[in-house]
């Protein structure tokens, strides 16, 4: 009966020590102790299928510990597993969604949206989910062609890339992209219910691993 009894209490430390360790994971960790990027594997396995290659300086988020040494995590809209050694926690957990403008973007792993588009086919590639806040007009996919002038601000040339015509408060626009090199290359136009044209650059935080939208001037 004792024997039995301390059986039923070690399993109960050990599920407690299980919950507060997941409860006390970071949500942001960085790329680390490796040459140039890591593999994002679709199980907590060395030989499970790669996801994707994370770049050493990278950050994944939504972290929480897995079994055989891997940390289950996020990068790019995927999710998967790396190994711990690979990580080390960031300050603060990255926002993954944009505020403050008629469309909101977000990275996302979803499939299905009113409406999809391969900006890129190179990888890795990230899904960015758009959805409408409000009715808006000639909602655009663009590339960037980015300058940095003598002043240091970037110079931005658009290519449209798709156009979607109307977009009624809620409507959905999932587009592919991947995000290479140190200048935006990603971008998305729209005119709002005001009759206003907002253009934006998109691009991944290299701080935060967060989804950045911010309006520019574009010619």
């Amino acid at each position: 009966m004792r024997k039995a009894v301390c059986i039923l209490l070690m399993l109960l430390m050990t599920v407690w020590a299980a919950g507060s360790a997941a409860a006390d994971a970071p949500q942001g960790m960085r790329v680390v102790n490796c040459s140039e990027w890591v593999s994002l594997r679709e199980r907590p396995d060395r030989s499970s299928t790669r996801l994707a290659r994370v770049p050493l300086g990278e950050v994944v988020i939504n972290c929480a510990p897995s079994a055989g040494g891997f940390v289950a995590c996020e990068y790019a809209g995927q999710r998967g597993y790396i190994l711990a050694a690979y990580l080390e926690p960031v300050a603060s957990p990255p926002v993954q969604e944009t505020s403050g403008l008629p469309v909101l973007g977000a990275f996302s792993s979803e499939t299905e949206a009113d409406y999809r588009f391969d900006a890129s086919l190179e990888e890795p590639a990230a899904g960015i989910l758009y959805t409408a806040g409000e009715d808006v007009t000639l909602f655009q996919v663009l590339s960037l062609d980015t300058e940095l002038t003598d002043d240091g601000t970037g110079k931005y040339h658009v290519r449209v890339l798709c156009t979607v015509p109307e977009m009624e408060k809620g409507t959905t626009v999932l587009v592919r992209v991947s995000f290479i090199g140190d200048l935006p290359e990603n971008g998305i136009a729209y005119m709002d219910r005001n009759g206003d044209r907002h253009v934006c650059a998109v691009e991944m935080s290299g701080e935060d691993g967060s989804l950045r939208m911010w309006e520019i001037q574009a010619e």
